[in-house]
């Protein structure tokens, strides 16, 4: 954005016929285009795929917890993997590696997979990965009339070229100033419980 309005307002410019439909303003729009529908796409691609494999974590944790349920409540020791002071003497288990293995299988998938859960949440939110997924799509937007109205001033339809690129590049630079605002305001830190 600095360098678009460098070579169409600054007056020692490298470009001093520099206009609408100069290439390099007209590459910048391009660019810009390309580049905000790329990172909005990126963005609710790592929202998505953050959402989806949470829910696939948490999917096989709860599968491995009622297939051991299954398993222990066939042997009738699932009171005695839940609770071991609950055991009954007549269904006591025996203490072998198989029992053990069904009763840690039993919650500590789940667990984990709560807890990488809660970890991607939290890192989406602090990312801000849909909010970001929105603002590059209004600018993609924005971007994208822009160009559709240049392309109309060129063929000779009404309005001010210059002015529609002034605001343009204006937009440009507020939304890179929300950029590294959101970044200042949300720095990503290790949870600590």
């Amino acid at each position: 954005a600095l360098r678009f309005f460098y070579l169409l307002y600054c007056e020692d410019r490298e470009y001093a016929d520099a206009a609408y439909d100069h290439p390099v303003c007209q590459d910048w729009v391009r660019s810009q285009l390309e580049y905000y529908d790329r990172a909005s796409r990126r963005e609710a691609n790592r929202q998505r795929l953050l959402e989806r494999a949470g829910a696939g974590g948490l999917a096989v944790g709860a599968g491995c917890t009622v297939v051991c349920a299954i398993v222990l409540g066939a042997e009738r020791l699932l009171p005695c993997a839940l609770f071991a002071g609950f055991c009954p003497v007549p269904y006591a288990p025996p203490r072998t590696a198989g029992f053990e293995w069904l009763t840690n299988l039993l919650t500590v998938p789940f667990v984990i997979a709560a807890i990488l859960m809660a970890l991607s949440t939290h890192y989406m939110e602090k990312q801000n990965l849909a909010g970001n997924a929105r603002r590059y799509e209004r600018m993609f937007h924005v971007f994208d009339r822009a160009r559709r109205d240049l392309l109309d001033i060129e063929r000779g339809k009404p309005g001010d070229a210059q002015e529609l690129l002034y605001e343009l590049g204006r937009a440009a630079l507020i939304e890179h100033a929300d950029w590294l605002v959101m970044r200042r305001e949300r720095p990503l830190r290790v949870v600590m419980v």
